[in-house]
């Protein structure tokens, strides 16, 4: 017989990722017909200015399971503490294609701070994302050495006429040479 690893998704209780993927990596040594090869919670070490690096998980909540999916595999895995159910059509877990989980390995790879050289106070910027798509204006105001992807910048832009500083996520800015 032969037997095919795919990768699943399932739905954790929040906080309690780590544990989650040692108990069902557990699960392989303590069950002969149980057979999983990786259970990981993708995250990624992010540093903020004066403090300490901290992991962060990328997708909070959720955990990655490869494995050789039987009934007994999936009833053994929803019976683990803090496991709610997996991803899927409701009664039989589907397994995501291997291009999805190269895209979420690859997602914690990408480092999420942006240099502070990069943006400074007085640069020409365009907006491209949101409500204020394509809108060009100054940065007005920027609140930490390290910008990151959700930190927030005041622009200063020009609306019917007027100027006008709104908040923009830092990965809605690209900066004009």
């Amino acid at each position: 017989m032969v037997l095919f690893m795919s990768w699943y998704v399932i739905r954790v209780i929040s906080g309690k990722e780590g544990s989650v993927c040692k108990d069902l990596m557990a699960l392989s040594s303590a069950v002969d017909s149980v057979i999983v090869n990786d259970a990981i919670s993708p995250s990624k070490v992010v540093q903020v200015a004066g403090k300490p690096p901290v992991s962060q998980r990328i997708f909070s909540g959720y955990v990655y399971l490869s494995a050789v999916m039987s009934p007994v595999m999936r009833d053994k895995v929803k019976s683990v503490r803090g496991v709610i159910n997996f991803l899927g059509d409701g009664k039989l877990p589907v397994p995501i294609s291997d291009d999805e989980m190269v895209r979420v390995v690859s997602a914690a790879t990408i480092s999420d701070s942006i240099d502070s050289n990069i943006l400074k106070k007085g640069d020409a910027v365009k907006i491209v994302g949101g409500p204020l798509d394509s809108f060009v204006g100054t940065i007005d105001e920027l609140s930490n050495n390290k910008i990151f992807d959700d930190t927030i910048i005041k622009v200063c832009i020009a609306i019917f006429g007027r100027t006008s500083i709104v908040e923009v996520e830092a990965s809605k800015i690209q900066k004009i040479e």
